[in-house]
């Protein structure tokens, strides 16, 4: 953060979340000799829900439709330049665990043997959130995504999932299609086995 930012205050970057405050990040500072990119990575924005944006990557996601969220502007501050066109974007929490169909969602665990990860045949029953914490198994990864199901009322194309350890920022493939047909810089994505239950 930029000299003077006050830590203790009850919405700074370690408080926030406990007072259930959105985050002040109204000025973050760069680290390096960088030019941003449409998604700036930087400690205050590093837990998954929080993400430093352009406005380019915004208007973007505006045109679908995203889980709820709050929209703040940031002002980013290099070595040399300060940038203003940025927003950070906050999903202010997971999507409900009523649009997971658990029943057509599938698990499994991993074991690391012989210097890898190993996929085992134990298939977890999991019918809630809950279950993925409750059904962790000492020496084993897991319970990990094998595929995940959505039911019919999911109509989010951009979402905050968090069901396992690592939690993501989710898109459909037309916004995907549509970041790369504008030219987004900075963003990795990876594919994630889902289906919709379309009954």
């Amino acid at each position: 953060m930029v000299e003077g930012y006050d830590y203790g205050a009850a919405d700074s970057v370690y408080h926030w979340r406990k007072n259930h405050l959105s985050p002040n990040l109204f000025s973050v500072k760069l680290n390096r000799r960088v030019v941003p990119k449409d998604i700036v990575e930087c400690a205050p924005a590093s837990d998954a829900d929080v993400l430093i944006i352009s406005y380019k990557l915004y208007d973007i996601l505006s045109l679908f439709n995203i889980s709820t969220h709050d929209l703040a502007p940031v002002r980013i501050v290099g070595t040399k330049d300060v940038y203003t066109n940025y927003h950070y974007l906050y999903f202010n929490s997971g999507i409900s665990e009523d649009l997971i169909d658990f029943g057509q969602s599938s698990f499994h665990y991993n074991k690391f043997e012989n210097g890898r990860w190993i996929k085992l045949d134990i298939i977890p029953t999991i019918s809630s959130i809950g279950d993925i914490k409750e059904k962790k198994v000492d020496g084993l990864s897991g319970p990990n995504l094998t595929h995940l199901s959505f039911t019919s009322d999911m109509t989010y194309d951009v979402f905050y999932l968090a069901i396992w350890a690592k939690h993501v920022i989710v898109v459909t493939e037309a916004v995907k299609r549509a970041c790369e047909d504008r030219g987004i810089q900075g963003v990795a994505f990876d594919e994630l086995p889902f289906s919709r239950n379309e009954s």
